[in-house]
């Protein structure tokens, strides 16, 4: 049988910083690599093992197969120090979103004459993308419900977002999505080999021999 190879999972080139989700991020591509490596051996084994029938064969190599993508599988998931950073991260974005937030009845006066502005002019979603930059003007949309605005929940949501993306925290958090994104590749390109060796195919979420 071909060999499950490790040859095309290759490292990412993510930043080198000395941080735990960092570190677990980068050590996604060697633990699928070895998962790969060890599975080779296992099905190696199998398939010399004298004592089994060609049926007993695939059903042996299919189980170690379905081991080893359940491995994977939670290779793929974003680990404890991820999940804390990203949390950490979404706070601090919507902790400088609200910077802007009216604070007395007289800012709040004038956020709502921002929003009366951005609600009567030509294009509501667009003049709002033009207030990002402006944490007072920004915020007076944001902290509102979306009709005040003229905008309805996605154009609302789309500005959160977008503004979001423009700070510290939110360039921060897209790069470990990105991260996140790349590590998903890799495991589903290592699941596709493994199957691929152990002849499993997917269906109504489960692998079964195919």
């Amino acid at each position: 049988m071909t060999p499950v190879s490790s040859a095309h999972i290759e490292d990412a080139r993510f930043p080198t910083h000395p941080v735990a989700h960092w570190q677990d991020l980068r050590a996604v591509a060697p633990r699928a690599r070895q998962i790969l490596k060890d599975t080779n051996a296992k099905m190696n084994s199998v398939e010399t093992d004298r004592n089994l029938s060609p049926e007993g064969v695939k059903r042996a190599r299919a189980e170690i197969g379905k081991a080893a993508i359940a491995q994977l599988n939670d290779l793929a998931a974003p680990s404890p120090a991820v999940e804390r950073r990203m949390k950490a991260l979404n706070e601090k974005t919507d902790a400088a979103l609200a910077e802007g937030s009216a604070q007395n009845s007289t800012q709040g006066q004038v956020a709502s004459e921002i929003r009366s502005y951005v609600a009567n002019s030509d294009a509501p979603a667009m003049t709002a993308h033009r207030l990002i930059g402006n944490k007072k003007a920004l915020a007076a949309v944001l902290d509102a419900p979306a009709f005040l605005s003229g905008l309805n929940d996605d154009e609302h949501n789309a500005l959160r977002s977008r503004a979001g993306a423009s700070t510290d925290s939110g360039k921060e958090a897209q790069e470990i999505g990105k991260a996140l994104e790349v590590n998903n590749g890799t495991v589903r390109q290592a699941v596709g080999k493994i199957a691929q060796r152990a002849h499993l195919q997917h269906h109504d979420g489960d692998w079964n021999l195919g």
